[in-house]
């Protein structure tokens, strides 16, 4: 089984990123700069809630892939939103499905953990049956569907608890409290996988470089929803002890470890949401190192 680190120059692939301002976004934006012809409009170019503009998009550039890293993130503010939160994260990854499917582009569309409602205890897999608790994790797991339900190419790819350089995220919160000295409660009867967004990245990186190389339609081939994580799993209380190891061990000592009921959020957040990536293992080869090896590589550099 490979490793992400072993990834061979493909040709030239055109592929369309929507999203490359985000937080994954800018990893799959900085995995592919060499190898591929990234096209990467803004917003006010390629408005993703603009079905029109979209498939007019499609049919003008011809991309061989579309990455969508786009979507609704705000996972309260979906509670108070819900049409807005529905809108970007089913309607519009419904109107790109057709729109990639009249364009003979392959899809790949990122989904997250929190379809689930937390009431296992083991690594939760894609035969597992989806219940989100929250409007955020029903919008989420609409745009799924919409895309599993398409005849097209498509991976649909769940992750969990992103972090990395750039942007706001549990990670340099929990940095930038500690760096002032502060004493910090966190919630630790909250489980899944932390995961930062450059192995994720690099991941996808090799099963495109694997698709542009390869004759016959590779991405057909293996379509379908898996789970893309590193392995283990751990609170939110041991990812930030783990962020926190790289400050001292004064900073380590000014964590706090708390029951989620201390704060009270508007959505419900599932208390166990780990995902097992053994069916992307099998399928593409590639598997992602435990989850505290990514945090110690990222921790001096603060992501």
């Amino acid at each position: 089984m490979s490793t992400t680190d072993d990834l061979s120059a493909p040709p030239r692939w055109r592929i369309l990123l929507l999203g490359a301002t985000g937080l994954l976004g800018r990893a799959v934006a900085a995995a592919l700069q060499d190898g591929f012809e990234v096209m990467m409009p803004p917003r006010a170019q390629l408005d993703l809630l603009r079905a029109q503009e979209v498939a007019a998009f499609l049919r003008q550039h011809r991309p061989a892939v579309v990455i969508n890293c786009a979507g609704w993130s705000d996972v309260d503010g979906a509670q108070d939103h819900p049409e807005a939160a529905g809108a970007l994260n089913h309607g519009a990854v419904a109107a790109l499905v057709q729109a990639c499917d009249a364009a003979a582009a392959s899809l790949i569309h990122f989904s997250t953990d929190f379809v689930f409602d937390g009431r296992k205890t083991a690594a939760y897999t894609e035969a597992d049956l989806p219940a989100p608790l929250s409007v955020y994790g029903q919008s989420k797991l609409a745009g799924e569907q919409a895309v599993l339900a398409s005849a097209g190419a498509h991976l649909v790819l769940r992750v969990s608890w992103l972090y990395g350089p750039g942007g706001r995220n549990f990670f340099s919160q929990v940095r930038g409290w500690l760096q002032q000295d502060r004493e910090l409660r966190v919630v630790a009867d909250q489980v899944s996988v932390p995961n930062h967004v450059q192995p994720l990245a690099a991941a996808l990186r090799e099963v495109l470089a694997r698709a542009a190389s390869e004759r016959g339609d590779f991405l057909g081939r293996h379509r379908g929803l898996y789970h893309l994580s590193a392995s283990g799993q751990a609170s939110r209380y041991e990812f930030a002890r783990e962020a926190a190891r790289a400050l001292g061990d004064r900073a380590v000592a000014r964590l706090l470890p708390v029951a989620a009921a201390s704060f009270p959020m508007k959505a419900e957040r599932p208390a166990f949401s780990a995902l097992s990536s053994r069916r992307f293992e099998r399928a593409f080869g590639i598997a992602l190192a435990d989850w505290r090896e990514a945090v110690r590589a990222a921790a001096p550099a603060g992501a």
